[in-house]
């Protein structure tokens, strides 16, 4: 088997706001890990609260700074550090910076979320078709349901509670969502 390249500006980019970037889909590492580049525009809110049940995901921040929330405990990391985020733990992340881009590396293990970012996209294009935005708390019975059963086939379960209370947080820190609890 020979080694597998992507070179700069390569990989599977998926629209939206995010400008997420695949890098590594798990079809070449046997799923044990799926590799992406996002980006988070300034002063931006990440999903809800949320716990994956089935993999982990590692945040390496390459430039600008974001926060990330586990529960109620909030802590920024600058370009550099690296957050993990193991099965089971509550977590979310943001962009509290006004100006600047936060880009940064995710490393999901095993690779089951990869496919959820697709499926978001798709779901994204159909709700602009629809001219619904894809964060709107009203989205249509069908798209919501997507969201929901593509979040569960994922493995990933986001908590009312905690989905509540980080939308509380965010508010008081005036830091807005890209996505609305579902």
């Amino acid at each position: 088997m020979d080694v597998i390249l992507v070179s700069d500006g390569g990989g599977e980019v998926l629209a939206g706001p995010n400008r997420i970037r695949i890098l590594e889909d798990g079809s070449n590492t046997g799923h044990r890990i799926g590799f992406l580049e996002a980006r988070l525009p300034p002063g931006s809110g990440g999903p809800p609260q949320h716990i994956h049940r089935a993999h982990s995901e590692t945040f390496y921040v390459v430039s600008g700074t974001m926060r990330f929330t586990s529960a109620d405990k909030d802590v920024d990391v600058a370009a550099g550090g690296l957050v993990t985020a193991p099965i089971g733990a509550p977590h979310t992340f943001s962009n509290p910076d006004p100006d600047e881009w936060a880009i940064f590396i995710c490393t999901v293990a095993p690779d089951l979320y990869i496919g959820y970012f697709r499926e978001m996209t798709a779901l994204a294009a159909s709700c602009r078709a629809a001219a619904q935005p894809p964060d709107s708390v009203h989205l249509p019975g069908e798209h919501a349901l997507a969201r929901r059963r593509a979040a569960l086939s994922h493995g990933i379960e986001i908590d009312p509670k905690l989905a509540a209370t980080l939308a509380q947080h965010a508010r008081a820190h005036g830091v807005p969502s890209i996505f609305a609890a579902g």
